[in-house]
């Protein structure tokens, strides 16, 4: 995860923290999935997951926040947090999100940031795509050996 990279570009751009929504590609990138109604604050100090009670994750890196009744709290965590400048993914970001976070602090595009950071590879990411291209080699291997055994998808999940 690169958090020291988040933790330098909020510095430098004088911004508390980076909002993600659930359904931004940087949401899953940083944590790995998503979740209904889940959001994300990376600060220089801490990354959160603000999430419903429906979920329980074990997130390493993350501390977890569960709401029981989301605006109330949202604003407390905003402001026990001292967030009034954040960054966010102006290409996931709805409308209606946008406007829900001008209520509460002054809003930045850090789009690029995080798609620099997705494109770039760090050497655990690169071992991790190695890894899992061997280990899809190595089906595309058993099935085209076994092509002739199987004759529905099904077929192919038992094997």
């Amino acid at each position: 995860m690169k958090l020291n990279e988040v933790k330098k570009y909020l510095k430098k751009e004088k911004l508390d923290a980076i909002i993600l929504f659930n359904k931004s590609p940087s949401f899953n990138y940083f944590f790995g999935g998503d979740f209904e109604h889940g959001m994300m604050f990376l600060t220089r100090k801490a990354a959160f997951l603000f999430i419903s009670p429906l979920h329980e994750p074990k997130v390493p890196g993350f501390k977890v926040i569960k709401w029981e009744k989301f605006k109330p709290e949202f604003e407390a965590f905003i402001k026990k947090n001292r967030i009034k400048s954040v960054g966010v993914d102006y290409g996931s970001l709805l409308v209606r999100q946008k406007g829900f976070l001008r209520k509460y602090c002054k809003v930045k595009d850090a789009s690029k940031l995080l798609t620099d950071l997705r494109q770039g590879k760090d050497k655990e990411e690169i071992a991790r795509i190695r890894q899992a291209c061997r280990i899809t080699d190595d089906i595309f291997k058993k099935i085209v050996a076994n092509f002739r055994k199987f004759r529905t998808e099904g077929d192919i999940l038992k094997f």
